[in-house]
Parts: structure tokens; C-alpha cells; sequence
């Protein structure tokens, strides 16, 4: 009987050691997680003092802060983030929205929110609905404006544009002036993003006119492929969490959404 009682014990004891061990290791918060992202396209993601701010950066700080003690965060032009970032397992990449084209290339975490993409004009300028507004672009300029990297470089290929100038650019504010100052006629972006510059610079609000809606950027935390399914998991379920708060709902009304 007491070989038994021993034995128990000793049962007991190793499985409440495995499962202090287990709980431990699923309460360790990480550590140096590498962020790949940019500040050029306000206000998906904005850095300040190496803080993470914007719509993006303040959902991905504030879902993870139990989970992610802290990140290494590498702020480059959007296109080359996109290159970056694949070479570390277990790397973050923020503000990812999806694509055919980028689908088998991440994992994708979380769906944040939805960004409105159009052509946006300038008043008197004529609002643009369709392929054939294009064409009747203002010849002396001839030219539409769009963020180098960004799924409208990829979409504004299905216009076969063949007689019209795309100014690329890795920085949406200097699109933004252009495009006030008339020299593009239109710019191919994100809803939010355009406002943003366009408030920063104390543009006239009521010149910025949107035509049609093409599409809506889904945009959502990514990882890499080769992260630890482990990892992926419990950022995932905080995240998850997260996005039923009424703080949430707060981040979003606190940029227009």
C-alpha cells in the first residue's frame, strides 16, 4: 500500500512539474520579435520615438503587449519590407493587405480592418468612375500617382493603361502634394491614407473627391510561412481577443473608421 501511495506521489508531483512548466512556458512573453513595416503610408502604421502608433502599429502593440514583451522594429520603404522580412523565421510584417499575388507568400493573422481604394481627383477637376474616364485624362499631364509596392501597383495593371505616365513614389505625402500642386492628375490610394496627408498638410478637404470605389484593401497582421505553429497560435488568440474589446472599437473611430 505504501508502494502505491509512493508511486502516486511521485506520479502526482512530475505532472503538476510538467504543467507548472507548460503554463510558465505559455505565459513567457517573447522577446526581440522582428517587425518589418513602413511610415510612408500614415496612418496604417506610424513611428514615433520608435514607438508603434497608427491604426496597424497600435492594434499589433496593444493586442500582444502580454504575449510580446517587446519588437525590433525595422521601418524601410514598403517594397523592400516585403523582401526583408523573409529572411527571419518568426518575423512580423504590418501593413500587409492581400492579394492574390501575396496570398501563398505569409501567414495571414488577423484581418484589422478595410481601407476603400479610389481614384482621387481634384475638384474641378473630373472624378474618375471607370477605364474610359482614364483615357480622358488631362493630356498634358497624363499621369496617375501610386505608392511603389502597394496592391495598387498590381490592380492598375487590369486598365492596360498603355498611353498613360504612373508616378511611382515610397512616400504617399509627397503623392499627396502632387497631386494638390496638379502635377498628376489623379492618385490611386488607400481612403484613409490619402486623408490622413491631406489633413496633415492642411489641404482644403472639400477639393479631395473620390469617383468609384475599385476595391477594399483588407489589411492584416502577417508573419512567415516558416513561423513556429506555436507562435502563430497564441499571438493569433490574443489578437482574436483584442478585436472584441471596446478598446478596439475605439482605435478605429480614433482614425475614421
Amino acid at each position: 500500500m505504501k508502494y502505491i501511495s509512493s508511486s502516486f506521489n511521485i506520479i502526482f508531483i512530475s505532472f503538476m512539474f510538467f504543467a507548472h512548466n507548460k503554463l510558465k512556458a505559455d505565459t513567457t512573453p517573447y522577446e526581440n520579435i522582428k517587425l518589418f513595416t513602413t511610415d510612408r503610408a500614415r496612418p496604417y502604421v506610424i513611428i514615433q520615438n520608435d514607438q508603434l502608433e497608427g491604426i496597424l502599429g497600435e492594434f499589433l502593440k496593444n493586442s500582444t503587449k502580454g504575449i510580446i514583451k517587446n519588437f525590433e522594429i525595422y521601418n524601410l520603404p514598403w517594397k523592400r519590407a516585403q523582401v526583408e522580412v523573409h529572411k527571419y523565421k518568426n518575423a512580423l510584417i504590418i501593413p500587409l493587405a492581400k492579394t492574390p499575388l501575396r496570398e501563398k507568400q505569409y501567414k495571414w493573422l488577423i484581418r484589422v480592418f478595410d481601407d476603400p481604394i479610389c481614384f482621387f481627383t481634384i475638384k474641378p477637376n473630373p472624378k474618375i468612375k471607370s477605364r474610359n474616364d482614364l483615357l480622358k485624362l488631362d493630356s498634358k499631364l497624363n499621369t496617375i500617382g501610386l505608392l511603389k509596392g502597394s496592391t495598387t501597383e498590381e490592380y492598375i495593371k487590369k486598365f492596360n493603361l498603355t498611353n498613360i505616365n504612373i508616378a511611382y513614389s515610397t512616400d504617399y505625402d509627397f503623392l499627396a502634394q502632387k497631386l494638390y500642386h496638379n502635377r498628376i492628375n489623379a492618385l490611386f490610394s488607400g481612403t484613409s491614407v490619402i486623408k490622413y496627408y491631406w489633413k496633415l498638410n492642411k489641404f482644403d478637404e472639400n477639393l479631395l473627391q473620390c469617383g468609384k470605389v475599385f476595391y477594399k484593401n483588407e489589411e492584416f497582421v502577417g508573419a512567415m510561412l516558416e513561423s513556429d505553429d506555436d507562435f502563430i497560435r497564441k499571438i493569433k488568440i490574443e489578437m482574436d481577443k483584442y478585436k472584441k474589446t471596446n478598446e478596439y472599437k475605439l482605435l478605429l473611430k480614433k482614425y475614421g473608421l
